[in-house]
């Protein structure tokens, strides 16, 4: 009840007030659908990119799901989870690991690439919102 009440208070007084609520939720939602559409998913791929480059034997176990969590204080005395990988998979993960000059390399291509997909992301949100003239005149 309190939280409806949060969200849904401060949203009614500015519809009430604003008068172009419809543009402003129409920007809005560009924008998040940006972010979801375009820079989310990018986001996620470079995190896996740079995993695979700087660390490629927990990057094989996230990607075949052979890792283990645990707690554990006695490395840095901090009790916060740890995520590690067995023998197994450190044996099988060296036989398909790239050497470290091609993993650089493929990261530094998937940021080329996901630069491009957030300026494309950007010209697209943006340009929704020029008015270009009309060849037929009408408005």
């Amino acid at each position: 009840m309190i939280t409806n009440s949060c969200i849904l208070v401060p949203a009614l007084i500015f519809s009430v007030t604003y008068a172009h609520i419809g543009r402003l939720t129409g920007i809005l939602a560009s924008l998040l659908g940006l972010a979801v559409i375009y820079i989310l998913p990018s986001m996620v791929h470079l995190k896996v990119k740079y995993l695979e480059w700087k660390n490629p034997t927990l990057a094989f176990g996230l990607n075949k799901n052979l890792y283990t969590v645990f707690r554990s204080n006695e490395i840095d005395g901090v009790d916060s989870p740890k995520i590690g990988v067995e023998e197994h998979v450190r044996a099988e993960a060296k036989l398909h690991s790239k050497p470290i000059g091609e993993r650089g390399k493929a990261f530094k291509m998937a940021c080329l690439i996901a630069g491009v997909i957030f300026l494309y992301g950007f010209a697209i949100a943006a340009l929704q919102y020029v008015k270009f003239p009309s060849k037929y005149g009408d408005d």
